[in-house]
């Protein structure tokens, strides 16, 4: 190293060296301390990387999970499943192919047009047309289906689609069940249905035929009864005779009773002919304006009578029964019938009572049935109440009977509100 001559010269250099020194010094700190920071991100990085591997592991095993299950549900789904670009298959499950008899292979890349049979194609292919032109549209239709062997079934067909994030179609879903037992079942009960109305036409003309033949004979009776009495008058009355032709005419008039009421019975079942928007409480009062009404006997009303559609004549059938079998059954000095409507959710409620002689208990299960009466006078044919049942079960409702011997007789019965409502 140079001598140097002058001491300030010296002290200068040594005060840079000093400096130099220093800053050194400083800057292998600081670079020993970043270095320090950068090995402790660098680790922190390491990990953080060995934690992002696994869980992207763990993520890829949950999601082949995930798609095994799915893929597990869509073969083993219990209706046929076809994944469609557009009406071309690419993926189909095992039970389609089971339905249509041909392998997955045969059926992948066709048109699904193609399985469905040449009459149902036309209605099937606007279908089809109809998830272009609105790429989210759906639609549900019943189509018959092509077999391997060529012979067809019904398929019900429940079709959406698939969109992506963007809101594209990736593709269509057709899910297809197989219901040709169902459309066996509605062939069958269409035949039997139409079975049913050719029986009630040919009872309807049978019960004509045979209520004509009947009244007949007794129509040449009353003609018979008739030139016996203009007989009789040209010859003198006889008193004896007299009372024989009473008990004629009277037997005729039953038999004639009997007839028109087998034929009113035998209508019933038949389509609600007369329809129409009637009140209940006008179709009442009208039933007693219809009736005898002794002066001792008093009615009573209660509850708000609804207004139902329905066959007037039918109901006035009901509460003519009804309260006519009240009139005659009565032997109390002041006769009272209370008539109540109510109502449920699902029902109108009816309750016609009487304070008249009541039924005695053996009785009361046999009284809905056709010709069974308690008049033992022999006036009345034991068709009423039997009608009274068969109008209330046509509107899906019941009757009953509750009655205290010598006190009273309670008759309830409901119609079903969805069998009267407007149509």
């Amino acid at each position: 190293m140079a001598q140097m001559g002058n001491p300030i010269d010296e002290q200068i250099w040594q005060r840079r060296l000093d400096r130099e020194r220093k800053a050194r010094k400083q800057a292998e700190m600081i670079l020993e301390k970043k270095s320090l920071e950068l090995f402790k991100a660098n680790e922190s990085l390491k990990r953080l990387n060995i934690q992002l591997k696994d869980s992207l592991l763990n993520n890829i095993n949950a999601l082949h999970e995930s798609e095994s299950e799915k893929f597990a549900l869509f073969e083993n789904a219990s209706v046929g499943i076809a994944v469609c670009m557009g009406d071309r298959m690419f993926k189909l499950n095992n039970r389609l192919s089971q339905m249509l008899g041909k392998t997955e292979r045969e059926l992948t890349g066709r048109s699904i047009l193609e399985l469905i049979y040449h009459l149902d194609q036309d209605s099937f292919e606007k279908k089809i047309n109809s998830l272009y032109l609105d790429n989210k549209a759906e639609f549900s239709h019943e189509a018959r289906l092509i077999k391997n062997n060529n012979s067809t079934f019904w398929g019900q067909f429940n079709v959406s689609p698939i969109i992506d994030v963007l809101g594209s179609v990736k593709y269509y879903i057709f899910i297809i069940e197989d219901i040709q037992e169902k459309k066996n079942y509605e062939v069958k009960q269409e035949g039997l249905i139409e079975q049913l109305k050719e029986i009630n036409s040919q009872l309807e003309n049978f019960a004509h035929v045979v209520s004509h033949d009947l009244k007949a004979p007794l129509n040449g009776m009353n003609t018979v009864m008739m030139w016996i009495r203009n007989y009789m008058e040209k010859k003198g009355v006889d008193e004896e005779m007299s009372e024989y032709l009473l008990l004629v005419d009277d037997r005729v008039s039953k038999m004639y009773k009997l007839i028109e009421g087998v034929m009113e019975y035998s209508k019933v079942p038949h389509s609600d002919i007369g329809k129409e928007k009637i009140s209940m409480m006008n179709v009442v009062k009208e039933s007693i304006q219809l009736l005898s009404i002794p002066e001792h006997v008093e009615f009573k009303f209660s509850g708000d009578f609804p207004e139902i559609w329905a066959n007037q004549l039918k109901f006035k059938q009901v509460f003519m029964n009804l309260i006519d079998n009240a009139l005659r059954h009565n032997d109390k000095k002041r006769g009272l019938i209370e008539i109540t409507a109510k109502e449920t959710d699902q029902f109108w409620i009816f309750v016609v009572e009487d304070n008249g002689l009541g039924i005695p208990k053996r009785h009361l299960n046999k009284i809905f049935k056709i010709f069974n009466t308690l008049d033992t006078s022999g006036k009345h044919t034991g068709i009423g109440l039997a009608l009274v049942k068969k109008v209330i079960e046509y509107y899906n409702g019941s009757i009953s009977v509750d009655s205290v011997e010598g006190e009273r007789t309670t008759f309830t019965f409901t119609i079903h509100k969805k069998t009267v409502t407007a149509p």
